[in-house]
């Protein structure tokens, strides 16, 4: 059992590896890029259980697969769909989480950064987006990203997230929170 987890880990390796060479061949800004490219599309194949049921399906080909990928996940990265038609192939759609987490974790290693993912009710403007900078990068003690996200069910506020932490101080979790206290008082909303 541990020799299949140390294999799966090396797969996972490579597959990283070979992603992050080919996004570095394009830049830093691909190399950033594509971190955001793979949650978005983990979220949109986790999203449906039929799509993720169709890419997980030995009966259809790889390339049919990868055609399917490219209609419902446009982007811009060759590189991504070349390594999603070998993992096809291979029945490794399975380890896209782990391959996401590993070449998330290179990426930031290569630009000596930490990726954020910043969710907002309106576009950040200007000042916020460099005092969220200013006061993260002091934070972690070096280069900050930001992928930055439009999302008007927050009402307003902030969600900013990084490595598996969540910070959600937006209005809607603030209502939740009140709503879960007060439903808890004698009286209240039940």
């Amino acid at each position: 059992m541990a020799n299949n987890r140390l294999i799966t880990k090396r797969v996972v390796e490579v597959y990283a590896g070979v992603l992050l060479e080919a996004a570095q061949a394009d830049g830093r800004e691909t190399v950033f890029a594509l971190a955001g490219q793979l949650q978005q599309l983990i979220e949109t194949v986790r999203g449906s259980v039929e799509l993720e049921e169709a890419l997980q399906d030995q009966g259809i080909a790889a390339e049919a697969k990868v055609d399917l990928a490219r209609r419902l996940f446009p982007a811009d990265a060759d590189c991504l769909f070349a390594l999603l038609k070998v993992m096809f192939e291979r029945d490794d759609l399975k380890l896209l989480a782990q391959v996401r987490d590993a070449y998330t974790a290179g990426a930031e290693a290569a630009l000596g950064a930490q990726f954020m993912d910043v969710t907002t009710a309106v576009p950040l403007d200007a000042a916020t987006r460099q005092g969220l900078l200013d006061k993260y990068q002091q934070e972690f003690g070096c280069d900050v990203l930001l992928r930055e996200h439009v999302d008007a069910k927050l009402i307003g506020g902030i969600i900013i997230s990084t490595h598996g932490r969540v910070l959600d101080a937006s209005v809607s979790a603030q209502l939740k929170r009140a709503r879960r206290v007060l439903s808890q008082v004698r009286g209240g909303e039940r």
